[in-house]
C-alpha cells in the first residue's frame, strides 16, 4: 500500500506528464494543420499572380497555341512569373557564376541567416507548384500540364475583357515539402521530449521536499495519535509551525484541534479522577458514622436510645440527600432531566420558596425577607417544578451558611427583556477568589468534610443545571449584606 508521500509524488508527476504531453499533441496537431494551411495560402498567392500573368498572354497572343504541349515554353513561363523578377534576376546569376567557377568551387562556410529554414520552404513551394500547375482552354480542355482534376484541385477561371478565356488548376500537395514539414514536426517533437524530461526531473525534485513537508506533520500527528490512544494523555504534536516556519492552513489546524482534543480528554482525566475520590470520601463519611454508631450500640458502649436513632436517621438523610443529588447531576449531564415549559409567573415561585423555606430559616435565626419592584412583568417560559428545585436549593443553601443571627434578602426585578432574582445573606463572607469556583461540583469554602449543616457540594452545580437549561445565567457576587449573592438571569416573556 502506497503511503501518502509517495501518492503525492506520483500525483505531482501525473499532473506535470500530463499537462507536457497534452502541450505536445496539440502542438502536432496545430503543425498538421497550420503548416499546410500557410502552405495552400502561399500556392493560391502565387497562383493568382500567374492568373494575371497569363490573361496579359491571352491579350496579347489571342490563343493558347504558344503553350500546347510545349513543356519547355510552360515550364520557363511559369517559373518566370511564380518567381519574383528579382529572385529571377538572382537565379539567372547563380547559374552564370556557376558556369564560370571550376568544379571543385565550394560554398562559403558559415552561419546560415535565421530566415533559411523558411526561404526555403517558399522556394520549393514555388518550385513544387511549377510541376502541379496545367492550363486549359475555355472549354475545360487541357492545353498543358498535368491531367485531371481532382477533389483538392483549384480551378480558377482566366477573365480578359470579362469573359472566361481559359482555366489555371492546381493540384493540391506539396509533395518534396511534406519531407520538409516531416522533418520539422521530428524536430519539434523531439524538442517537446527534452522538455517533458527536464520538466520531469524539476517535478521530482520539487515533489520529493515537499511531499516530505506536508506529510512530516501527518506523521508526528499519528504518533502522538497512537500514544494518547494507548493511554498517555500528555501527548501533543508539533505545529507545523515547528516545522517550516508560520503556517495557517487546514493541517495546522488539525495539529491545533488535536492538541485542544488531548487537553481535553487530560482534564476530563484529572476531573474524573478527582470526582471520584470526592465521591467516595462523600459516601464514606456518613457511612462510617452509622457503622460506628451500630459498632458502639452492639459493643454496649452506647445504650440504643431514641437520641442515637435520632442520629443515625439524619447521617441516612445526609446520605439520601447525597445519592439524590448524584442522581440529579448525572441526568442533567446525560441531557435527561426533563422539562415542561409553558408561560409562568416567577414571584408566585419565588414565593413558595420562601414560605417552604421559613421554618429552617426560624429554626437557625435567619430571617427571610421578599423585595420586589411594583407592577413589574415576572412572565417567562419555564417549567414551574424545575424552578421551584433551583429558587428551594438555593434559599437552603443560604439558610445553612449563615450565622445566626442573620438576615437573608430576595429581590425580583426586571431589567429589560430579563428577570432577575438576587437572593443576598448576612456574614460570613466569600473570599473573592472563591467566587468563579462555587458552582463546580463538590467544591465547599470551608473545606470541612463532616461540617453538619454543610452539603456535599452538589446543589449550586444542580442549579447551574436548571439555569442553563431555561437559557439563563447564574453568577456568584459580595453581598451587600456582608455574605453572598447568587444572582440568577431568566429571560423575560416579551408582551
Amino acid at each position: 500500500m502506497f503511503s501518502i508521500r509517495a501518492k503525492l509524488i506520483v500525483s505531482i508527476l501525473a499532473v506535470a506528464t500530463t499537462a507536457v504531453v497534452g502541450m505536445l499533441m496539440i502542438g502536432q496537431w496545430s503543425f498538421g494543420r497550420n503548416f499546410m494551411a500557410y502552405l495552400d495560402s502561399r500556392d493560391a498567392e502565387v497562383l493568382n499572380q500567374l492568373n494575371r500573368a497569363l490573361a496579359s498572354h491571352y491579350v496579347e497572343h489571342k490563343s493558347w497555341r504558344r503553350f500546347a504541349d510545349n513543356r519547355r515554353e510552360w515550364r520557363q513561363f511559369t517559373q518566370r512569373h511564380i518567381f519574383s523578377p528579382a529572385q529571377t534576376l538572382q537565379r539567372e546569376r547563380k547559374a552564370a557564376s556557376s558556369a564560370a567557377r571550376s568544379p571543385t568551387w565550394q560554398r562559403p562556410t558559415g552561419a546560415p541567416p535565421a530566415d533559411q529554414n523558411m526561404t526555403k520552404i517558399r522556394s520549393l513551394s514555388r518550385a513544387n507548384l511549377a510541376h502541379r500547375v496545367s492550363l486549359q482552354d475555355r472549354f475545360g480542355e487541357r492545353v498543358i500540364g498535368p491531367p485531371g482534376v481532382g477533389a483538392r484541385s483549384l480551378r480558377q477561371p482566366i477573365m480578359s475583357d470579362a469573359i472566361i478565356v481559359g482555366y489555371l488548376v492546381l493540384q493540391r500537395g506539396h509533395g518534396p515539402l511534406k519531407g520538409i514539414a516531416s522533418e520539422f514536426a521530428h524536430r519539434q517533437k523531439t524538442a517537446f521530449v527534452m522538455i517533458t524530461l527536464a520538466l520531469f526531473a524539476v517535478s521530482l525534485a520539487i515533489a520529493i521536499p515537499l511531499s516530505g513537508q506536508l506529510v512530516r506533520p501527518l506523521r508526528d500527528l499519528l504518533t502522538m495519535t497512537r500514544r494518547l490512544n494507548a493511554g498517555d494523555l500528555t501527548a501533543r504534536a508539533i505545529s507545523p509551525a515547528g516545522h517550516a516556519g508560520h503556517r495557517d492552513d487546514e493541517l495546522a489546524q488539525l495539529v491545533t484541534d488535536f492538541n485542544s482534543l488531548a487537553v481535553t480528554l487530560e482534564n476530563n482525566h484529572k476531573a474524573r479522577q478527582t470526582w471520584v475520590t470526592d465521591i467516595s470520601h462523600e459516601l464514606r463519611t456518613p457511612l462510617a458514622f452509622i457503622q460506628g454508631q451500630i459498632e458502639a450500640m452492639l459493643d454496649g458502649v452506647r445504650p440504643l436510645s431514641i437520641e442515637s436513632v435520632e442520629s443515625l436517621n439524619l447521617q441516612v438523610a445526609q446520605l439520601n440527600l447525597l445519592i439524590d443529588d448524584l442522581y440529579q447531576l448525572s441526568i442533567a449531564d446525560a441531557g435527561s432531566m426533563t422539562y415542561q415549559k409553558t408561560a409562568l409567573s416567577v414571584l408566585p415561585i419565588v414565593q413558595d420558596a420562601i414560605e417552604n423555606c421559613r421554618p429552617l430559616a426560624a429554626k437557625t435565626g435567619i430571617e427571610l425577607l421578599l423585595d420586589v419592584e411594583r407592577a413589574i412583568d415576572d412572565r417567562c417560559i419555564g417549567d414551574g417544578q424545575r424552578l421551584r428545585q433551583l429558587f428551594d436549593n438555593l434559599l437552603a443553601n443560604s439558610v445553612r451558611y449563615t450565622d445566626s443571627p442573620g438576615r437573608a434578602i430576595v429581590r425580583v426585578v426586571n431589567r429589560g427583556e430579563v428577570i432577575v432574582v438576587e437572593i443576598s445573606d448576612s456574614a460570613p463572607a466569600v473570599g473573592a477568589e472563591h467566587l468563579p469556583k462555587l458552582f463546580d461540583r463538590l467544591y465547599r469554602v470551608d473545606g470541612s468534610r463532616n461540617r453538619s449543616t454543610g452539603g456535599a457540594g452538589l446543589g449550586l452545580s444542580i442549579c447551574k443545571k436548571i439555569v442553563e437549561a431555561h437559557g439563563g445565567q447564574i453568577e456568584a457576587l459580595i453581598s451587600d449584606l456582608g455574605g453572598l449573592t447568587i444572582r440568577v438571569h431568566l429571560p423575560g416573556l416579551s408582551t
